[in-house]
């Protein structure tokens, strides 16, 4: 058993007590989401985030990108409802990180994110300050790290944007 949802230009009129599942273009122009408008007040939901070119980071904890010859770069994404894009991801070399570096996405956001975390790890004790490099700001594909030291093991990182 399936259901089907047939591209819609535009979104279904609902009324009182009742709900529309429906797909129409979402954030990625190429591919068709699914949506829910609520009863008669009009609200629309984004339920999916598809992007079929990106599905090999989707969801799990795979290599990905270009990353330094020297460098493991593992991360995935998924999708929060709205329509927001949650990426996450692991960057380094054990006891040798380079101190500056760029880390990518696994998906090109829409827009610049806007909210990027990450933390070092380190497997030994040794403490380096992390910062994103303010001399080059953050863009949909990636951003740069700058540490004051290369002891450590790796970095952990996750952003939100649309």
């Amino acid at each position: 058993m399936f259901s089907s949802y047939p591209e819609q230009s535009t979104d279904p009129t609902t009324l009182a007590n009742e709900l529309a599942i429906y797909s129409k273009q979402g954030t990625n122009p190429a591919e068709a989401d699914l949506f829910l408008r609520t009863e008669s007040n009009g609200f629309v939901y984004q339920l999916t985030r598809v992007y079929s070119a990106y599905v090999g980071s989707f969801a799990n904890n795979n290599n990905y990108g270009s990353p330094p010859s020297e460098v493991t770069q593992k991360g995935g994404w998924t999708f929060l409802p709205g329509g927001l894009l949650f990426q996450y991801g692991f960057y380094g070399k054990a006891g040798a990180t380079p101190s500056l570096g760029v880390i990518q996405f696994p998906v090109p956001f829409t827009n610049i994110p806007f909210w990027i975390d990450f933390a070092q790890y380190n497997s030994a004790s040794s403490n380096s300050n992390l910062v994103v490099d303010s001399g080059t700001p953050p863009t949909n594909t990636g951003f740069n790290y700058r540490m004051n030291s290369s002891s450590a093991d790796g970095i952990y990182w996750s952003a939100i944007g649309i």
